[in-house]
């Protein structure tokens, strides 16, 4: 993901433990997926909160999360 500031790139490599590559090849559902793991919400957090995003506002984040990763590469 090359669109992160600063900040939250910092945060991925501080406390995740994230490379610069890592960070660079993982895809947004990636990312959320590790940063709800670390933040102590659990494995399937992710999974349930794109559903939820997909159910309430007909928004799918996994073709958003698709588009942007081959959009970078």
């Amino acid at each position: 993901m090359k669109h992160l500031d600063h900040e939250f790139r910092h945060y991925l490599e501080q406390e995740l433990e994230l490379t610069p590559e890592e960070i660079a090849l993982a895809s947004p559902n990636e990312i959320l997926d590790l940063v709800l793991t670390y933040e102590g919400h659990g494995q399937y957090a992710g999974f349930a909160i794109r559903r939820w995003v997909k159910l309430i506002y007909r928004v799918d984040l996994d073709d958003i999360s698709l588009s942007t990763l081959m959009r970078e590469n």
